[in-house]
């Protein structure tokens, strides 16, 4: 259904049903906009995705896919990519998708026509821990998707509150003196939370004043390293 006069044809989802053209760009795959906000119940979410394969099952050679990070330039809304991006992603062949990043947000397209070569398809990004493709540049660069970067990051977590821990009870018992002196239980959480890197990151943490981090800080981040960087 090419348009009459050279140029692209824009429609919404509902109104492309039973049209097709060679190239189809589908924009605006966030949370909140596919599936829309106010599809709450399953039922909803599933018609959602009947009109997601609506609109992606239109394009004849070539599909785009694409999201932004934040409603503006800003970033001060982000955005999450569309659940159904995922749902689909991960059955298409490898040697069909190809990822790009504009200066404000990634993209992912898929193309059926284009013939790449061997060092091509495996290129194509995969999560270190499930092996399902990585869509985002966030994704990609730490080299996990989003489920496994948040299993790992909440393993570590744990583990260096509970590093963070033993290594103030065993201060505690070198010197006689109350654990809560060495490291509060609320500096602990925040420090596991933000991961300060440097002593005047250290320093924004709630009760380490310049004496503790001048005494312990040194031994505090050594222990966040050794923890993130296995």
């Amino acid at each position: 259904n090419p348009p009459a006069l050279p140029g692209v044809t824009l429609v919404s989802a509902h109104a492309a049903k039973g049209l097709e053209w060679r190239s189809v760009y589908v924009v605006g795959l966030s949370e909140g906009l596919f599936p829309i906000s106010y599809a709450v119940t399953e039922l909803a979410r599933a018609e959602e995705r009947r009109l997601f394969y609506v609109a992606i099952s239109r394009a004849c050679e070539s599909l785009s896919l694409s999201w932004s990070h934040a409603k503006q330039a800003s970033l001060s809304q982000p955005r999450r990519i569309s659940r159904f991006i995922r749902e689909v992603i991960d059955g298409i062949p490898r040697d069909s998708l190809r990822f790009r990043d504009s200066a404000r947000s990634p993209a992912c397209s898929r193309n059926y026509t284009a013939t790449q070569s061997r060092r091509d398809a495996a290129s194509v990004p995969e999560c270190h821990q499930c092996s399902h493709v990585l869509i985002t540049a966030e994704e990609r660069e730490v080299g996990f998707c989003l489920r496994c970067r948040n299993m790992k990051h909440s393993a570590e977590h744990s583990q260096l509150r509970q590093t963070l821990a033993s290594w103030a009870e065993g201060i505690s018992r070198e010197n006689n003196i109350p654990r809560e002196m060495i490291l509060s239980e609320t500096a602990l959480n925040l420090i596991a939370q933000r991961l300060p890197q440097t002593p005047a990151e250290l320093a924004q943490i709630p009760g380490m004043g310049s004496r503790k981090i001048q005494e312990y800080g040194e031994q505090i981040l050594a222990h966040i390293h050794a923890v993130y960087t296995r």
